[in-house]
């Protein structure tokens, strides 16, 4: 019985010596950052996002191609089923790749590497060579880094996976030293039998080759079935590692094969628990399968029911749609008579308007930006030269479109019977006048808001003084660079409007000076940026009002304040009508 034991015993180290698979397993991290060169500390140059779920490891003998996935804790393992060259590749989406060769030499006894692991680059698309990774002198690691041929990336990914190769060295070869003690020679541990039991029964069992094949076939089988993942039931993995127990039992702890079979067999029992564990999971995955069926046949029920209804639906909806059909080309043809009229519209309030080029009659050096958020403009301009006085009109009526637009026509209309048939010339006065003339053309306003923002000057000709007076818009003067505001009094048109509230300004004004007239649409239009709501605002137009003082070609200005408006608004929709009228002396 004693010789029996021995022979099993010697026969499962032999076999423990020559056994040909590994396991390799370990975590795949992911990361975010530009600079990992101290991943030592990475409290303060790496933010680790976490195990990367689903990864995928190809892994290629040269033969066959095996694939395995990490799971929710970024874990993963493999078998090296025999001694050669593998190719490894770790890829996962929106993470970088990388690739690793792996030389498996000689493993000796050792049959599992942990802490094998590796960090992936969040939103990185490159795949990263990192080196070769070499398993020899009976199961020591050795790691060997990629050459240095892309300085950024090595400083990147690859230096983040040599930093973590450096510790799996450590922790693996410092776990070879027990293996390395019972990787002896044969002869070593014959003696060790033979002066245990005496030379006749070491004999004995070496000729006991049937019991030592029957041993070395019984551990070899273990070993391949739990590194293959079989399906050999629970209860015969629980019984073959028992029996490997009990032969452990009757070595003496002491002995220098008990440490290692001990490993194995631990080993072995947590291969056997991960393994108890899938099954459970699976059992619960079946429970949810069965449940899954009966859902989707009570689905299958409630989407016949639904087809039947959809059906039903759809032949309503036809018989809807076809009357829906009709009243939209009609609605086509409205809409397409409606903007015809409101594009010949625009067209003659844009021929009801002075030519720009009569500006330049009165103001040599002059120009006008006017773009209407729609076809039909709220804003409008007026000038002329009467009783050897220069006029200029800019105004803002209230609202855009087709209702701006009448109360244009109708302000230029009375501008025309104050200046050219009266013959009024004081800004003040033709305000004034203005102002009734609007109330008197209205018999019923409890329905109606109507309001006009107004500037107004006047210069004599050959006279460096210029007059002007205003309703809430007021009048912009750059001389030299330095720009001065003369605000006027913020009533519109309407009943409260006295002659005391539009008082007459004058200004001296001598060569070069440039005088600015607008409406309110340039400094309320909303910027492009979707981060922040932002006007224009005054300050800025101000800035932009100093920039064109200094032009040489001022009457370029039009082109210039166009450019500025088009690149802040971008996308976004012009919100009111803009006019910008100017003058330099």
């Amino acid at each position: 019985m004693k010789k029996n034991l021995l022979a099993v015993i010697f026969s499962l180290l032999c076999i423990g010596l020559n056994a040909q698979s590994v396991t390799v397993s370990g975590h795949v991290f992911g990361f975010l950052s530009e600079k990992v060169v101290l991943l030592r500390n990475a409290s303060k140059n790496v933010s680790f996002e976490g195990p990367v779920s689903g990864a995928k490891l190809h892994l290629n003998d040269g033969e066959n191609d095996h694939v395995v996935y990490t799971d929710v804790t970024g874990t993963y393992s493999f078998v090296l089923s025999k001694p050669g060259d593998y190719k490894l590749k770790i890829e996962c989406k929106d993470y970088s790749s990388i690739s690793m060769n792996i030389h498996y030499g000689s493993a000796g006894l050792k049959t599992y590497y942990p802490a094998v692991s590796f960090i992936l680059k969040k939103g990185d698309v490159y795949l990263y060579p990192v080196g070769d990774l070499y398993i020899e002198q009976e199961g020591e690691l050795r790691y060997v880094a990629m050459g240095n041929r892309d300085k950024k990336r090595v400083e990147d990914v690859v230096l983040s996976n040599q930093l973590l190769f450096d510790k799996t060295i450590i922790i693996n070869n410092a776990s070879k030293k027990n293996v390395l003690n019972m990787a002896k020679p044969i002869t070593q541990i014959q003696k060790v039998i033979v002066g245990a039991v005496g030379t006749e029964t070491l004999n004995n069992v070496s000729t006991n080759d049937t019991v030592i094949s029957k041993s070395r076939m019984f551990v070899n089988d273990l070993i391949v079935k739990l590194n293959a993942d079989s399906s050999m039931s629970i209860e015969d993995l629980k019984n073959k590692i028992q029996i490997s127990r009990e032969a452990l039992a009757k070595i003496d702890p002491n002995d220098e094969s008990y440490a290692v079979l001990l490993a194995q067999i631990k080993n072995a029992e947590q291969q056997l628990k991960n393994r108890e564990e899938v099954i459970s999971l699976q059992a619960k995955e079946i429970e949810s399968s069965k449940k899954i069926i009966l859902y989707l046949c009570l689905f299958a029920l409630f989407a016949l029911v639904s087809v039947f209804l959809l059906l039903f639906y759809l032949r309503k909806r036809k018989e809807h749609m076809m009357v829906l059909d009709e009243k939209n080309k009609n609605i086509t043809r409205i809409n397409t008579k409606l903007i015809s009229s409101i594009k010949y519209a625009a067209m003659i309030q844009s021929n009801f308007f002075k030519d720009k080029k009569v500006l330049k009659k009165l103001f040599a050096e002059s120009f006008i930006f006017n773009q209407p958020k729609d076809l039909l403009s709220g804003d409008f301009y007026w000038f002329t030269q009467k009783n050897n006085c220069k006029i200029v009109v800019v105004a803002d009526c209230t609202g855009h479109g087709v209702p701006g637009a009448l109360l244009t026509i109708l302000g230029h209309s009375l501008l025309e019977e104050i200046v050219n048939v009266q013959g009024e010339v004081l800004p003040s006065k033709i305000l004034m006048n203005l102002n009734q003339a609007v109330m008197s053309a209205f018999s019923r306003t409890e329905d109606l808001e109507y309001g006009m923002d107004i500037t107004v000057i006047s210069q004599a000709v050959d006279s460096n003084e210029l007059v002007f007076s205003g309703m809430t818009n007021g009048l912009y003067h750059v001389r030299k660079n330095k720009l001065a505001y003369y605000s006027v009094t913020p009533k519109t048109i309407g009943g409260d409007l006295s002659l005391d509230d539009l008082s007459d300004q004058r200004i001296e004004v001598e060569k070069g000076d440039c005088l600015y007239m607008i409406s309110d649409g340039y400094c309320d239009q909303f910027g492009a940026r979707t981060d922040v709501i932002e006007k224009y605002n005054v300050k800025r137009l101000e800035q932009l009002f100093s920039r064109l003082s200094t032009e040489s070609n001022f009457s370029s200005s039009e082109q210039i304040l166009k450019t500025e408006l088009d690149a802040w608004k971008g996308p976004r929709e012009q919100v009111d009508d803009v006019l910008v009228l100017g003058i330099k002396i």
